[in-house]
């Protein structure tokens, strides 16, 4: 996922899991593929999800896991068994269980904007549950606000609300960005 995507984080049931998801674990980002196997017993239902871990390198340069933990025993052609780092990692639980999930948002995803009392602006995603106390900014009304990175849109606001130069990290300084746009504050 690039840096800079947008993306919500969610706790999840595993139930409610999903292919696609990425589920945080132990500083893994695991990114769930295919159907789960499910397993009922007369009182609960089991999820089990084969994911791939995309920050292999990252967990363990930090020794968060153990290459072993993340290798399988492949077939090679001409050379028999071997053991390969594969990056793949279960996910597995019952409803007991939630799981901090980064779910990606649509690219249409549309930000809004509200000038802070500071001065500076507070991005939010449109529709974003808990933006309603902003609307007690200086403003008084979210500013629909376009592009799809930080730099984008904090430039966008600074070139049409603030006379004069500034550059994009300037103008970065200035915009917070609240949780559910899923950029870094």
């Amino acid at each position: 996922m690039p840096e800079t995507a947008p993306v919500e984080l969610d706790s999840v049931p595993t139930s409610q899991l999903q292919a696609g998801d990425i589920v945080l674990e132990h500083g893994m980002r695991v990114r769930l593929g295919g159907e789960p196997t499910v397993r009922k017993t007369p009182d609960l239902t089991v999820y089990c999800w084969r994911g791939t871990v995309e920050n292999v390198e990252e967990v363990l340069a930090a020794g968060v896991i153990r290459e072993a933990d993340l290798s399988e025993n492949v077939w090679v052609e001409g050379a028999g068994w071997e053991r390969k780092l594969t990056g793949r990692w279960w996910i597995q639980g019952n409803d007991r269980v939630g799981w901090s999930v980064l779910r990606e948002l649509p690219a249409a995803t549309e930000f809004q904007a509200t000038l802070s009392y500071s001065g500076g602006f507070r991005v939010h995603r449109a529709g974003c549950p808990g933006a309603n106390d902003l609307r007690h900014s200086q403003h008084g009304h979210p500013l629909d606000v376009s592009g799809t990175t930080p730099e984008d849109i904090a430039a966008d606001l600074y070139s049409d609300f603030i006379p004069g130069e500034m550059t994009r990290d300037e103008a970065l300084d200035h915009v917070t960005f609240l949780p559910c746009t899923g950029f870094p504050r």
